[in-house]
């Protein structure tokens, strides 16, 4: 359980310096102050997936005064959110799930891994929102590839050899799909996505290792794969944290 601290203290009084903002603002006051809230939910979701409790305790008081600074502005969402029929029942979701992993990780006994569970979610619902919408962001896109590694990464250590052909194919699509999920990302980024270094970086690690990743199918390399392997793990991860 946390100590009371003078960290905390200032961070509600922070946050209490956004309250009352006017509800008729514009589309890309919104787009901040999602951009914001889902910034938070990602800090804490990560903190809990390190088992750092007291961070992501920190993280969720953040998220929590961020998605009801969203709620209470926008009960209804503008564009290009309006096609969301389900947008209140989804806030409410959120806000649930946010409370349910404080409890959580804010306790003698913190739980990290039953909040990082509980707060995974909520990447699908904002997903899940823009299909409603009618839109395409990057963050669904790097979803799309975070799905494909999930299917992957369990598979690391099973690389068949030259001889296994049947099974050999079988990584051949798990492994194209992922190399399609990263030549989809590149097409469709933002302008100013495109153009920030960290995200150059990332994606210059992606080029340089999935050729890589696709010769070690091919010749059977079990320790190629498995270095390639973590090592775009590891940027599909500072995507999702950075971008998605």
């Amino acid at each position: 359980m946390r100590l009371p601290t003078l960290l905390s203290a200032a961070l509600f009084t922070i946050l209490a310096l956004f309250a009352n903002i006017p509800a008729g603002r514009a589309a890309e006051d919104f787009a901040v102050l999602l951009e914001r809230a889902n910034g938070a939910y990602k800090q804490a979701e990560d903190f809990a997936r390190k088992d750092v409790p007291d961070a992501a305790a920190f993280a969720l008081d953040e998220a929590i005064a961020a998605w009801g600074e969203l709620a209470n502005a926008y009960p209804d969402p503008p564009a290009p959110y309006a096609g969301d029929r389900q947008w209140r029942k989804m806030l409410k979701n959120i806000s649930a799930r946010l409370h349910k992993a404080l409890a959580l990780v804010d306790r003698d006994d913190p739980d990290s891994r039953a909040a990082y569970e509980t707060l995974r979610p909520i990447r699908i619902l904002l997903h899940e929102s823009r299909q409603r919408a009618g839109i395409v962001t990057l963050a669904d896109r790097i979803l799309a590839l975070s799905a494909v590694m999930e299917v992957l990464w369990p598979e690391r250590r099973n690389l068949p050899d030259a001889a296994g052909k049947t099974e050999r194919n079988r990584f051949r699509d798990m492994v194209g799909a992922l190399n399609r999920a990263f030549a989809n990302i590149r097409k469709h980024a933002p302008a100013a996505v495109a153009a920030d270094p960290s995200y150059r970086r990332l994606m210059a690690k992606a080029e340089k290792s999935m050729p890589l990743l696709i010769r070690s199918v091919e010749s059977g390399n079990k320790v190629l794969f498995l270095n390639i392997l973590r090592e775009l793990r590891s940027v599909e991860r500072l995507l999702y944290f950075n971008f998605g």
